[in-house]
């Protein structure tokens, strides 16, 4: 990788905003500004608090955004300085799951190094260069019908751990909703009466239909009457699988976006985003380092018993499956749903909580995902990690067939090579 440290990538002119602020104003500067987070200062702007962004307004969607102040919901995320090197920082993002690190010397805020700057940066790399899309993908694509309404996709993207869906017209895509676009309706305050034809310019394929939509704000993000298709954005990038993953990022650059669909012949068979690249930039440190993370549960929803029990299960997978391949980084996230009726808390085992996991494992031969859902902690742990291991057997599997399928081709050329030379010289 390139020597590259914070000063070379910080973006120093930075939206700030004060921890007594409430939550409607920091909502209404986001939007303004078309950001995803704002850098928090203490009233008298002496020293750096935090950062406040739309993830935390997902999370308050609840609560009264204009009385409750923002001070008690801040991401506070560990200082970088000017010095610090390009790949610490991407470990940092990956370990830490976050988008944005923030420069500080002597308490002042130099800037700020967010995702998109590490990717940039990378994709000029040699290492990133000789992959393709299909080496960093994640495999398969959660999609919504253009009918939908807005509070589904937030409950899609909520409960599946994803940032963005495309949307389709029976069997076009026509555009691409992000959680930015949903938290923004959210807390907008205005209604819009304005008519748009939603005709999308995609990259390289004819759209075969128009959605005709009128642009609505909702005032509840659950509000069901809510058209999906009127914050639909219908800038959005396609490739094929085999295409160079830096060339398809440069491309998705210059039309201001973060993801690219992949498709191959009439299929859509994945998407790629800046988040898929993070676990493998973050990888270059330590070639040798394994990342295990585990994101999404804290004592509140698993107990002792059962915080060890995913600890074992998970370390037989890895020992099992590195004896078959290299694991860069294995990346397990919960998210909990409460039963409705059952009251906020549950005593453990008593399965009044859905688990619904996701996870991503990158490997020497490619990124595998699952995904896995039940009542039962163990449960859902032992189906997810059984589907990590079919998927990436049955890879192994595949490649080894193909290999072999290469080797006696090459064997029967060689030898009617040998038969045509022994004719020959009988001539």
């Amino acid at each position: 990788m390139p020597i590259i440290v914070a000063k070379d990538l910080m973006t120093k002119n930075v939206e700030t905003i004060h921890a007594d602020d409430t939550i409607i104003t920091a909502a209404h500067k986001l939007a303004a500004n078309r950001l995803h987070y704002l850098v928090v200062l203490e009233k008298d702007k002496s020293s750096v608090v935090g950062i406040f962004g739309y993830r935390q307004l997902a999370e308050l969607q609840r609560r009264n955004s204009e009385t409750t102040k923002i001070n008690k919901y801040i991401l506070k995320l560990p200082k970088i300085n000017k010095e610090t090197p390009f790949l610490d920082i991407a470990d940092y993002m990956y370990r830490l799951n976050c988008k944005v690190l923030l420069v500080v010397e002597n308490n002042k805020l130099e800037g700020i190094v967010s995702q998109s700057d590490i990717i940039k940066a990378a994709l000029n790399s040699e290492e990133l260069q000789k992959k393709n899309i299909l080496d960093l993908m994640s495999p398969g694509i959660i999609t919504i019908n253009h009918n939908e309404t807005l509070g589904k996709a937030f409950k899609i993207m909520i409960e599946k751990d994803i940032s963005r869906l495309p949307i389709f017209d029976n069997d076009d895509m026509i555009g691409i909703i992000n959680s930015y676009d949903t938290i923004n309706a959210f807390y907008s305050k205005s209604q819009h009466g304005v008519t748009r034809e939603y005709s999308p310019q995609k990259i390289g394929i004819k759209p075969k239909s128009t959605v005709k939509s009128t642009m609505y704000t909702p005032t509840n993000l659950g509000d069901e009457k809510t058209a999906i298709s009127a914050f639909a954005n219908d800038v959005f990038l396609i490739r094929k699988p085999k295409d160079s993953l830096s060339k398809s990022f440069d491309a998705a650059a210059k039309i201001n976006t973060d993801c690219i669909i992949v498709k191959e012949n009439d299929n859509f068979v994945g998407i790629v985003t800046y988040r898929d690249l993070i676990p493998y930039i973050a990888g270059f440190k330590i070639k040798k380092q394994l990342y295990v993370r585990i994101s999404g549960l804290d004592n509140e929803n698993i107990g002792d018993f059962e915080a060890q029990e995913l600890n074992r299960m998970i370390e037989e997978t890895i020992k099992k499956l590195s004896k078959i391949l290299t694991i860069n980084s294995f990346d397990l996230h919960v998210k909990t749903y409460h039963q409705k009726g059952k009251g906020k808390h549950k005593e453990v085992g008593t399965g009044l909580i859905k688990y619904s996991m996701r996870l991503k494992t990158l490997t020497n031969i490619g990124l595998f995902v699952a995904r896995e859902s039940d009542w039962d902690i163990i449960d859902s742990t032992s189906k997810i990690l059984s589907c990590i291991e079919r998927l990436i057997i049955n890879e192994k599997k595949h490649l080894r067939d193909i290999t072999r399928n290469r080797w006696r081709v090459a064997k029967y050329v060689l030898k009617e090579n040998t038969y045509n030379l022994t004719d020959e010289g009988g001539e």
